[in-house]
């Protein structure tokens, strides 16, 4: 299975649009995989050796580069299914943003 994210939106409430979640409806996605004994992959992982018949296997995606994907990825994170990674950092971050990036990518 793969489940594509393309805004996490912070907070409870139902977003304006419908192609986010909130942070509520993204951790509830979340708290199913683990109980449901979901294990993630990469995308490399699942092209090097496709997980046929080695039981429930997931690889989530963040499209588009929102910074609220970031906080998605420290959800991921907290509840160790986050195998692997990568985050573009655009230009037009502020500062801030870069470092709470670097932080988060150096403690993973």
């Amino acid at each position: 299975v793969m489940l594509m994210y393309h805004s996490v939106i912070p907070g409870n409430s139902r977003p304006s649009w419908p192609w986010a979640v909130s942070m509520r409806r993204f951790r509830s996605h979340l708290d199913f995989l683990v109980a449901e004994g979901w294990n993630t992959l990469t995308m490399a992982q699942l092209v090097a050796q496709p997980p046929l018949g080695r039981g429930r296997t997931v690889v989530l995606t963040f499209d588009d580069g929102y910074v609220d994907n970031l906080a998605a990825c420290e959800e991921l994170q907290k509840r160790n299914l986050l195998t692997d990674w990568k985050y573009m950092l655009p230009a037009w971050l502020p500062e801030s943003w870069h470092r709470r990036i670097i932080k988060v990518l150096e403690n993973a």
